[in-house]
């Protein structure tokens, strides 16, 4: 099996937005939801017409921006700096992470967004019929 194809398909039937970006600010991979969030947020999407591609400040202010800044640089500061939380949503009752991606070495090659959701799924377990 194609672990790269395998890892894909993961990140692409998550129930958590994801987008993957490099160290400098270009967006490299998002989710179906990841896009669909971000359209429903209305986070200045009108800008460019899709997310892979292009760089995160074209969809956010100058704060939101800042504090991305600030989160590569705690990154790079020290190889344990790995998972920072960003904020709560409200909406889907979920929290926001921005997470460091590290190469064998250890060293930054980007980074990436997730929300995990906290409120509790309700469904039957292993409810197949």
């Amino acid at each position: 099996m194609d672990m790269t194809k395998c890892f894909k398909m993961i990140v692409d039937k998550s129930q958590s937005p994801i987008v993957v970006s490099t160290t400098d600010l270009r967006i490299v991979y998002a989710n179906e939801l990841a896009e669909a969030n971000y359209k429903k947020a209305k986070i200045q999407y009108r800008r460019a017409e899709q997310f892979t591609g292009n760089r995160i400040d074209m969809f956010f202010d100058e704060e939101t921006m800042s504090r991305i800044y600030m989160a590569v640089e705690w990154f790079r500061e020290d190889i344990n700096n790995n998972r920072l939380f960003a904020f709560h949503t409200d909406w889907n009752n979920g929290d926001m992470y921005i997470c460091a991606l590290r190469d064998e070495d250890g060293s930054l090659e980007g980074f990436y967004s997730v929300i995990e959701v906290r409120s509790p799924d309700v469904s039957k377990e292993f409810d197949v019929d």
